[in-house]
Parts: structure tokens; C-alpha cells; sequence
């Protein structure tokens, strides 16, 4: 796809141990733009996930995101997945014609992923689901 504006998403593992990372972009219905990180220490920040989108004039299309953590190790070792799947990502937050070439850092824990856009936060909860849920 062509697109007027793309974004570099770094993320952080604040899921307090080793983990697998997988974050999932998808703009309108568009096919999704994805990166899985592995073993990537607690307090590490992985990426980037470069994003494409379009802003400005009879642009219509939203943002779709979702993001999957395999952590290996710690008091919560376990899998965790927000809502949707990576080739259908479920939550909506969008990026604006600010975000246009900067990088935008999000972060995951065990019970929540925030997406700091340039507009303020979006989150959505993680929860605990299978092995393969949480890479898919």
C-alpha cells in the first residue's frame, strides 16, 4: 500500500520478565504491518515497527493495533494478547499527521498495553490466553 505518512513504534516490555514480543499495525482494512521481538529483557524497549497511514483531506481510514507478550520468565510468566489477533487487530487508536516521521514509544505489561500517540494515551487491556493466541 502507499501511504502519506508513517510513524517508527518502539515498545517496552514492562511485563516484568524476559519476554516475546509481537505488535501488529493494520490502517483501514488494509493488510497488517508486523514485528516480533524475542527475549527481550524487562525495561528493554524493542523496534522499531515502522507503520505506514494517511492524514488529511477525505482521509477516512483509522488505526488498528494489537499486541501479544510470551513471558518467559518472573512472577507472571505466562502469555498475554489484547484484543484481536495479530492479522486482525482490535484496538482503535489513530495517529495524526503529527506523528508523521516521529517515533512513538508504546508499552506492555500483563494487564495492559498503552499506546502513546501525539494526541495523548490509548490503552486496552492484556489478558491471559494460550501460547498461540499470544503470537498470533
Amino acid at each position: 500500500m502507499s501511504y502519506n505518512s508513517s510513524a517508527n513504534i518502539m515498545l517496552t516490555n514492562n511485563t516484568g520478565g524476559n519476554a516475546n514480543l509481537h505488535l501488529s499495525h493494520r490502517y483501514s482494512t488494509d493488510s497488517t504491518q508486523q514485528q516480533t521481538w524475542n527475549n527481550v529483557a524487562p525495561g528493554d524497549t524493542v523496534g522499531p515497527l515502522v507503520v505506514g497511514y494517511n492524514t488529511g483531506f477525505i482521509r477516512f481510514g483509522m488505526d488498528w493495533w494489537w499486541c501479544g507478550a510470551e513471558v518467559l520468565d518472573g512472577s507472571e510468566a505466562g502469555n498475554y494478547a489484547s484484543e484481536g489477533d495479530a492479522d486482525n487487530p482490535g484496538k482503535e487508536c489513530f495517529l495524526q499527521s503529527a506523528a508523521d516521521g516521529k517515533t512513538l514509544t508504546y508499552a506492555v505489561s500483563t494487564s495492559v498495553f498503552m499506546l502513546s500517540e501525539m494526541s495523548g494515551p490509548c490503552t486496552t487491556p492484556m489478558t491471559k490466553v494460550t501460547a498461540e493466541q499470544a503470537k498470533q
